[in-house]
């Protein structure tokens, strides 16, 4: 999904849990995603892209939806922009075009 930040949901956890509100949001900021801008999380099946949508709202974003449709849906369409690269994750990206 062009735009499309990876984010994969095991950067977010420590111990089995989500990590503290502090360290969602420095991880947010090194992958330069604005918590004051609409986001959508999305991944396979949406299922992991819940977790995502949790730690970002945990890190202070106050616009989070979830594309529950996700990339099994998405890559069916037939104008839809794919972009390929070595490692596919949930990915997380601003509304637009979803």
């Amino acid at each position: 999904m062009p735009g499309a930040t990876s984010v994969p949901f095991t950067e977010l956890v420590e111990d089995g849990r989500l990590k503290p509100a502090d360290k969602l949001q420095e991880h947010f900021a090194a992958k330069k995603i604005d918590l004051q801008q609409p986001i959508t999380t999305t991944c396979g099946s949406g299922v992991t892209a819940a977790v995502i949508a949790l730690g970002l709202e945990l890190a202070g974003a106050k616009d989070v939806s979830l594309y529950d449709g996700s990339w099994s849906e998405y890559a069916q369409q037939p104008d839809s922009i794919i972009e390929k690269t070595d490692r596919c994750r949930a990915r997380v990206r601003p509304i637009s075009r979803l």
